[in-house]
């Protein structure tokens, strides 16, 4: 008999990047890339990228992650997923997903920024984190002293509404709380400046874990993995954890 060289399926043929990544966020908003202008990257790390974008007359944060294998994939697409679900006032709003090219996908999300300018100082910050370095060592607080309760209550009213719809966040620190006064300008200042001084809300949900966005398993509401986050963050329960998966009832207990 002849030999006869095999054929390999049609199926045997791997999807493209852009094609797998497309199918796995169809009930998900999606952009196109070259409709972005990138202004600047604002934090970059073995993740990925962070980046300033303009889409039209907005700016947007991209959170840009390399398709390294597909389980990182899979956990992006997860946080996508979550937070396209959540629909706070101090949650981060989230936009669509975009395929980068290259091997590159990520989400994108509104921009948060605080305007130093009507304080006569030239500087913008983000993050919780650069803001109390840029009050600390400009003014030791002075005349901001009521700020910290108003961010205090929004942190804690985007944490209610998380723990309300059953997530939990894992990874609260003053990096991932976003702040923002574009809400006023130096001309109307007074009209909010005791009343609503800044605007704070969650971001980087790449830790949580929700009842209602879980992998179907055995652990099905129960999470291994406990040791995540940033240590000097971290709750105390969990340094001294015993490993054993928690309840997303008992990661709720941790952020608190």
């Amino acid at each position: 008999m002849a030999f006869k060289v095999p054929s390999l399926p049609k199926l045997w043929k791997r999807k493209k990047p852009e094609e797998r990544f497309l199918k796995q966020c169809k009930d998900l908003p999606v952009s196109e890339f070259k409709s972005l202008e990138i202004l600047n990257t604002i934090a970059g790390g073995s993740f990925g990228m962070v980046k300033l974008c303009q889409r039209n007359d907005n700016k947007l944060v991209l959170k840009e992650i390399i398709d390294e294998d597909s389980e990182q994939e899979k956990l992006f697409i997860k946080e996508a997923s979550l937070m396209h679900s959540l629909h706070h006032e101090n949650i981060v709003k989230f936009d669509s997903v975009v395929y980068c090219g290259n091997r590159k996908f990520g989400f994108l999300m509104e921009y948060m920024q605080f305007d130093f300018l009507p304080f006569g100082e030239e500087t913008k910050v983000s993050s919780l984190k650069e803001f109390l370095y840029n009050v600390d060592s400009v003014c030791n607080f002075s005349g901001f002293e009521h700020l910290q309760i108003c961010i205090a209550q929004d942190i804690s009213r985007g944490l209610a509404f998380l723990h309300e719809n059953d997530v939990a966040h894992r990874d609260l620190k003053p990096d991932n709380v976003l702040i923002s006064n574009q809400h006023y300008t130096k001309d109307n200042i007074g009209e909010f400046w005791e009343t609503k001084p800044v605007v704070a809300k969650l971001a980087d949900f790449g830790e949580s874990r929700s009842k209602i966005i879980q992998t179907s398993s055995l652990l099905h509401t129960r999470t291994a993995n406990i040791n995540r986050g940033t240590p000097i963050f971290m709750a105390p329960e969990l340094h001294k954890h015993d490993g054993l998966p928690m309840t997303v009832e008992q990661l709720k207990s941790t952020d608190v």
